[in-house]
């Protein structure tokens, strides 16, 4: 299990403590088989039956999650999405937002520069995107908000995570509801947003979605290990009375 990524890992400690049997199919490429009494799975990362393929492409594409944020009334930074290659198009949408960008990578791995004040930052930095990732990588320009940012994990049932352990108000769940309610058979997600408190009822104004994966980053929440018990919930829920059994260090290491 050596080359199985730590939040996989966490995964599979959680649904051993509920006597799920694991069965390590391919840990360079972290896929897993799982079993309770007549419940397969085949899990791929952190991703099983209930994780639908056309969504986790979807939200996978910054440029679509934008547009798709949008349609469904919820605030999101002003931007649009170009192949790097564009550039005067991206130059036109710079002058129109009249005021700093981001422009990020829209499907690799991410790519980020913040705060770009002038047409020359800009084009540096998509010079930069394509000399890594090729001028026909999509990218996305959108306008730079200087606010606090914070991970939220929440799944359909309404449990969730944030990432600092502050406490937030229940405004900013309803929200991360409705992003999750936006792509239709998500069953969980990390959510990014930006707010200037978290502590208040929200407005339009007040805060932006800037991001969404179906993968919770461990670089921000750590060992957060309720986010593995809220996943093990969804795809087990049979197992929900087993939550809390601790199964000898023996039983894990079988592995």
């Amino acid at each position: 299990m050596n080359n199985i990524k730590f939040n996989q890992q966490l995964l599979i400690y959680e649904m051993l403590k509920r006597g799920i049997k694991v069965n390590v199919l391919d840990d360079e490429n972290d896929i897993i088989k799982t079993k309770y009494k007549d419940h397969f799975e085949i899990i791929y990362g952190m991703d099983s039956s209930i994780m639908p393929h056309s969504i986790v492409r979807l939200i996978n594409d910054k440029g679509f999650v934008k547009k798709n944020l949008v349609n469904c009334g919820i605030t999101t930074p002003a931007g649009a999405s170009f192949k790097a290659k564009n550039i005067e198009y991206i130059k036109k949408v710079f002058n129109v937002i009249n005021g700093p960008v981001t422009v990020k990578t829209s499907l690799v791995k991410s790519c980020v520069f913040n705060n770009l004040k002038t047409e020359e930052e800009l084009e540096n930095a998509l010079n930069n995107i394509m000399e890594k990732y090729g001028p026909d990588t999509k990218v996305v320009i959108e306008e730079y908000y200087n606010l606090k940012e914070y991970h939220i994990f929440i799944n359909k049932n309404g449990d969730y995570v944030l990432n600092n352990h502050e406490e937030v108000n229940p405004d900013i769940i309803n929200i991360c509801m409705e992003v999750l309610k936006a792509f239709p058979g998500l069953p969980y997600a990390d959510i990014s947003i930006m707010t200037n408190s978290i502590f208040n009822i929200q407005t339009e104004e007040s805060y932006q979605i800037i991001g969404i994966s179906n993968i919770p980053n461990i670089n921000i929440f750590g060992e957060r290990k309720e986010i593995y018990k809220y996943i093990v919930d969804m795809i087990y829920p049979e197992t929900l009375d087993l939550k809390e059994k601790v199964m000898i260090d023996d039983n894990i290491k079988k592995l």
